[in-house]
């Protein structure tokens, strides 16, 4: 080949690369493009809403007590602890340990008073006072 011949030669390939390698690059910038369309087709996308922070302290209100009943007004007007069935009357009624008096139950009848079970608590009677005064 001739001067002008290896000329026209070196230039055709000269141009030939260069159009080769802004096709990789195109080729290369088209394939970022649709992996990062990828990505984003297979990102997770957490939503919290309504949900509760598992990091923030919660406020929790305390119950409010029901109001209990006032124990029932009883007056002993006396007991009888000798025999096998101790007794004692109230409020002008006879009754034993296990027995109801307006919604107060007997617990127990002996020499020193009356127990009475109401509204999950205990109280102890004596025949000098009546239930009314007494504190639990």
């Amino acid at each position: 080949m001739t001067g002008p011949n290896k000329q026209v030669m070196r230039f055709i390939l000269l141009i030939s690369f260069m159009a080769m390698v802004i096709s990789l690059k195109t080729i290369k910038a088209q394939e970022l493009r649709a992996s990062a369309g990828s990505q984003e087709a297979n990102k997770i996308e957490y939503k919290a809403e309504g949900l509760k922070d598992p990091f923030q302290e919660e406020e929790i209100e305390a119950p409010v007590p029901e109001r209990k009943r006032a124990l029932p007004s009883l007056t002993i007007q006396g007991i009888v602890w000798g025999g096998s069935f101790p007794q004692a009357i109230i409020n002008n009624k006879v009754v034993r340990a296990g027995d109801t008096i307006e919604g107060v139950e007997i617990t127990d009848i002996n020499k020193n008073g009356v127990t009475v079970f109401f509204e999950n608590q205990k109280y102890t009677l004596s025949v000098s006072s009546p239930v009314s005064q007494r504190k639990p």
